[in-house]
C-alpha cells in the first residue's frame, strides 16, 4: 500500500502543468512529489536487493479497492474542473490525506521491519511526510 501511495503521490505536481497555482503551494506540492518519487525509488531498490519483496500485489478486499478507485476518479475530476483557491484548496486536502495515511503507514510498517536498513528509511519517510503534513497545513490556513 505505501508503494501504490509513493507511486501515485511522486505524480502530484503533474497536475500543475495544466492547472495554476499560487508559487508557495506549487512549490510544495512540488516538494511532495519529489519525496514520494524517491520514496518509490528506494522501495524499487529494496524490492531489487530482496526477491521476497512484493510491492505490486494488493492486499486490499476488491470493494475496497473500487472504492479507492472511485475516490481517486472523483478527486482527479474535483481537481481539473476547479481554478483559483478552490484548486489549490482541493489539491491541498489532497495532500492532508495522502500525508497523514503516508507517515501513520510507515510508521507501522517500520514497527514490524525487522531489516535494519528499510527500518531507518521507512521512520525517516514518516518523518518527512509530518513534516509536509505541517507545511500543508499552514497552506490551508493562509487560504
Amino acid at each position: 500500500m505505501l508503494y501504490t501511495l509513493a507511486d501515485k503521490q511522486r505524480n502530484v505536481d503533474k497536475v500543475l502543468i495544466i492547472k495554476h497555482a499560487g508559487a508557495k503551494v506549487s512549490s510544495e506540492i512540488k516538494q511532495i512529489a519529489q519525496v514520494f518519487g524517491q520514496a518509490k525509488e528506494r522501495l524499487d531498490g529494496f524490492a531489487k536487493d530482496d526477491g521476497s519483496l512484493n510491492f505490486k500485489m494488493s492486499h486490499l478486499p476488491t470493494m475496497e479497492q473500487k472504492a479507492r478507485a472511485a475516490i481517486e476518479s472523483t478527486t482527479t475530476k474535483d481537481l481539473l474542473f476547479s481554478s483559483g483557491n478552490a484548486f489549490e484548496l482541493r489539491l491541498l486536502l489532497t495532500q492532508v490525506e495522502a500525508l497523514n495515511y503516508g507517515s501513520h503507514l510507515a510508521n507501522q510498517l517500520a514497527d514490524m521491519e525487522g531489516n535494519m536498513k528499510r527500518k531507518e528509511f521507512l521512520t525517516q519517510f514518516a518523518k518527512q511526510c509530518e513534516q509536509h503534513h505541517k507545511q500543508v497545513v499552514e497552506l490551508l490556513g493562509s487560504l
